[in-house]
This record gives structure tokens, sequence and C-alpha cells, in this order.
């Protein structure tokens, strides 16, 4: 009985867990309500090390009505763990997916495509701006839908 109860309880806290980061954004409220929100995660096959994805809202470009849903946003998309090497700030553009793009710290824009385009090597000097295409299914999946 004791075990019932203990699976019952585990599977409840996982169920909650599993909701909030299932959840959409409807509208400007929506986006803010979740500080950081894991949009994917990377497991290296060993069962132990992995790479996980996470995205901050950061700012609503487009529409300025919090009442509406957001199509162009900032977001701060980092990655942490075994790989975890990528934390830079990226607009995200629901309605022209092809202008989203990831501003660095020098000031460029690179595009989705091209990121996704660099080697996924820690030893290669553009894995800093590699962002894996999973990451970026998670983040539109999450946003956009």
């Amino acid at each position: 009985m004791k075990f019932s109860r203990g699976l019952l309880t585990c599977l409840a806290i996982t169920a909650v867990s599993l909701s909030s980061a299932n959840a959409k954004i409807n509208n400007g409220n929506d986006f803010f309500k979740n500080q950081q929100v894991e949009v994917f995660n990377q497991p290296l096959g060993d069962g132990v090390k992995s790479t996980t994805w996470y995205a901050k809202p950061l700012r609503i470009q487009l529409p300025e009505n919090n009442a509406l849903k957001p199509e162009v946003m900032w977001l701060q998309v980092y990655s942490t763990g075994y790989t975890g090497a990528f934390n830079q700030y990226v607009e995200i553009n629901c309605k022209e997916p092809v202008k989203s793009h990831i501003m660095t710290a020098d000031g460029d824009k690179i595009s989705f495509k091209a990121s996704m385009a660099y080697p996924d090597d820690p030893w290669d000097d553009n894995f800093i701006n590699h962002i894996d295409r999973d990451a970026v299914g998670g983040i539109f999946s999450y946003y956009c839908s």
C-alpha cells in the first residue's frame, strides 16, 4: 500500500512538472509567466551525461498589446551540461521563422540556418554560436504554436 501511494505521488509530481514545460503561449502574460523554460534535453547515450537547452523571456517586439499572442520576441537561450557553451540572445519571429536569428556579443546577426550548420564540435571556434536543431524546434514549439 505504501509503495502504491509513493508511486502515485511521484507520478502526480511528474505530471505537474511536465505540464508546465509543455504549456503554450497564448498572450503576453503567458510569455513572461515562466522565467526559464527547458526547450530540449540532449542525452549523450551513456545515461549520465546530457546537454539541456533553456530559454528565458526578455521582450515582446510585436504586438505591443499583452492580451494578444506574441509574434516577434527576444529570448535568452543557453545550454548547460556536458557540452553546454551556448548563451546568446535570439529574436524569434513566429510569422516569418526565416527572419529569426541570434544576436552575438559583437552585434552580428546569425540566422538559425547558419547557426545549426556550424559544427557540433566543442573545439571548433564557431561552437559558441552553434544552436542545436532540436533546441530550435523546442523554442518554436513552445513560443509559437
